[in-house]
C-alpha cells in the first residue's frame, strides 16, 4: 500500500482526516492509523475509501499508475 497516496488524494479533495473518517463511519484516530501505515485497512473500508475518493483500488495500492478505471462504473453507481 502506498500510504502517501491516501494522504495526497485526501488533501487534493480538500478533506481533513476528521471529515473523511466521518464519511467512512470510523474514528479519526482509526483513519490516521491507516494513513500513517500503523493499522491495516479492512478491505471493505478500503473499497469504500477508493470509491469515495474516486480512485482505483490498484492505484491506491501502488499496483497501477492509472488513478481511475475507465468505463467501469458511473458516479451514480457509487454508494457515496
Amino acid at each position: 500500500m502506498t500510504y502517501d497516496v491516501m494522504k495526497k488524494t485526501r488533501e487534493n479533495k480538500e478533506l481533513t482526516q476528521q471529515e473523511l473518517s466521518e464519511i467512512l463511519g470510523i474514528s479519526r484516530s482509526t483513519y490516521a492509523g491507516w494513513e500513517n501505515g500503523i493499522d491495516t485497512i479492512p478491505l471493505s473500508k478500503l473499497n469504500d475509501l477508493c470509491n469515495y475518493l474516486d480512485i482505483s483500488l490498484d492505484y491506491m495500492c501502488g499496483i497501477s499508475s492509472q488513478k481511475q478505471y475507465k468505463n467501469v462504473r458511473t458516479k451514480s453507481q457509487n454508494k457515496f
